[in-house]
């Protein structure tokens, strides 16, 4: 995963182009806004995308993983993203406080505010809609019936300021599916549907919170790109949370699950790439960087500061005012220490 510098318009324009080639069609945006004067924002966390139809835990952690990415392609510089994997969310009762989260006690050690700090919580229904038609041949005599199915994907976001209360925003959008278009689970992307709607949500999102982003004074050296690997230890259903009669997962099911993570996560990889990236820890590969930097191509970063390694991770050391310390394993298989940026 490359992070780039994109202009927003030119992000909600790629993002228009991907809806239209997934076969997508969709209907306005429903817009509820709450103006808060006087907001700055500094940190975003995101929290697990809520899918309301049965779905493996990783596939909503990995919904919300894309939409920061989304997010840091454009803002990478202006504000901090904190992930669903590096916070709990202890109920969903509380909807406009820090009460449903741990974030709170997290925002010490990341230098920010609790005044500066919002939530995203996104969440997408599937509505399916059956109909069925009588078939009739050329002198009217009935064939039989034919039966058809249409999907539509709701999608929810909002975004809360906890320490008011305030719900800054709640965007619903839809989109009915192209039924010759609808992905398998063994697909990189099993519902093209569900993430296009989350796109656009997301663009929207960004659109909103952009004029109270506290950016810096000055433009930031670049940082590397790298592509994510998601495999941090994470199953599809993690041991605490299973029952006690769920059968033992199947080795090459995981192996599948793990692929066509790392795929969705960096479509630009090919194939041989994708299994190099499969057979290492989990973290960021480093695919580029500026000549004597303290990372270089082929390095995998796999803890930022004792902790996992994710894309916001890496940009939050990036904006630290101080540097932090990276473990990373070399191209040369060797691990080491390195301070950063």
């Amino acid at each position: 995963m490359a992070i780039l510098r994109l202009g927003l318009g030119q992000l909600q324009a790629l993002l228009l182009a991907a809806w239209l080639v997934a076969g997508c069609r969709s209907s306005p945006m429903e817009r509820h806004l709450q103006e808060l004067k006087g907001l700055q924002v500094e940190l975003i966390a995101v929290y697990p995308c809520g899918l309301r139809w049965p779905e493996p835990r990783t596939r909503g952690l990995d919904l919300s993983q894309h939409l920061i990415t989304t997010g840091l392609v454009a803002h990478h510089d202006d504000v901090m993203f904190l992930g669903p994997e590096e916070f709990r969310v202890l109920h969903d009762s509380d909807e406009n406080g820090w009460a449903s989260t741990d974030v709170v006690a997290l925002l010490p050690s990341l230098q920010v505010s609790p005044s500066r700090a919002v939530i995203l919580r996104p969440w997408v229904e599937k509505l399916v809609a059956s109909s069925q038609k009588e078939i009739l041949s050329a002198r009217g005599k009935s064939e039989g019936a034919a039966s058809a199915e249409e999907t539509t994907y709701r999608g929810h976001l909002e975004l809360i300021h906890p320490s008011t209360g305030t719900k800054l925003a709640e965007l619903i959008a839809e989109t009915k599916v192209d039924p010759f278009l609808l992905g398998s689970e063994e697909d990189a992307d099993p519902a093209p549907g569900v993430t296009r709607v989350l796109d656009a949500l997301m663009a929207e999102a960004m659109v909103v919170l952009a004029p109270s982003f506290h950016r810096h004074p000055g433009p930031l050296p670049p940082g590397p790109t790298y592509a994510f690997n998601p495999n941090l230890g994470a199953e599809a259903v993690p041991a605490a949370e299973a029952p006690d009669s769920a059968p033992t997962p199947d080795p090459l099911a995981l192996e599948i699950l793990r692929l066509n993570r790392i795929r969705f996560d960096n479509p630009e990889l090919t194939d041989a790439q994708v299994g190099k990236l499969a057979r290492l820890p989990g973290g960021l590969w480093i695919r580029s960087a500026k000549p004597g930097a303290a990372l270089a191509w082929g390095d995998l970063v796999t803890q930022v500061e004792g902790k996992p390694a994710f894309p916001q991770t890496l940009e939050r050391a990036r904006l630290s005012p101080s540097p932090v310390t990276l473990r990373v394993l070399r191209a040369n298989k060797s691990w080491t220490e390195l301070s950063f940026p």
